[in-house]
């Protein structure tokens, strides 16, 4: 009773583990596009901020 317990436990956790390793290639793959955009849009912050002191100045 007490190996099955145990072999169950293996199990959950082996499961866990297998899902997590999927949300991590998900994450990889899917906020690739995300970052990308999020990097564009700070870049174009960043050029209208260098643009706005070159106007004051």
């Amino acid at each position: 009773r007490h190996m099955a317990r145990c072999a169950v436990h293996s199990t959950a956790i082996e499961m866990l583990s297998a899902i997590c390793a999927l949300r991590q290639v998900e994450w990889r793959v899917a906020p690739s596009s995300f970052v990308a955009k999020e990097t564009f849009c700070d870049l174009r912050v960043a050029q209208d901020n260098v643009a706005r002191r070159a106007d004051g100045s």
